[in-house]
């Protein structure tokens, strides 16, 4: 699955790790929804649709949308942020093979963000992500 993907990818991009240091580790990259009582700053990373096409015998182009947010507590504006921006320039105009996704191109949105509750902070940013995968027949 094409979040497992990002997730794998992001936790070996170095400036993402440092990014997190020394508040919380790089164990907090999420899938879909992070744990009750996890430590902020974290990341979700959530696909959210996307079209698939057959584009020859044995091949499906998929592309996916996938929703990465950063929420980050109430004296880690900055921070949020600048993990934000390290996962947008680790992703965009990516290219190649991340995990078990080939031929992968990968676009961005820019980063929005708003107020969180409690006092917490929250940024947001879309990938799309078009890559190909070997077709399975029934």
């Amino acid at each position: 699955m094409i979040e497992d993907d990002v997730r794998t990818y992001l936790c070996t991009v170095s400036g993402i790790i440092a990014q997190f240091a020394p508040i919380a580790t790089i164990s907090g990259i999420y899938i879909i929804q992070a744990p009750t009582g996890a430590k902020m700053p974290y990341v979700v990373i959530e696909n959210t649709e996307g079209p698939r096409e057959i584009i020859a015998a044995n091949t499906t182009e998929e592309t996916n949308f996938v929703r990465i947010t950063v929420d980050s507590g109430s004296l880690q504006l900055y921070k949020g942020r600048d993990i934000a921006k390290a996962i947008l320039v680790a992703l965009e105009n990516y290219r190649g093979k991340m995990g078990e996704s080939t031929d992968l191109v990968c676009t961005c949105s820019s980063i929005r963000g708003w107020a969180g509750s409690g006092g917490a902070y929250r940024r947001q940013l879309t990938a799309t992500i078009k890559h190909t995968m070997i077709r399975n027949k029934p």
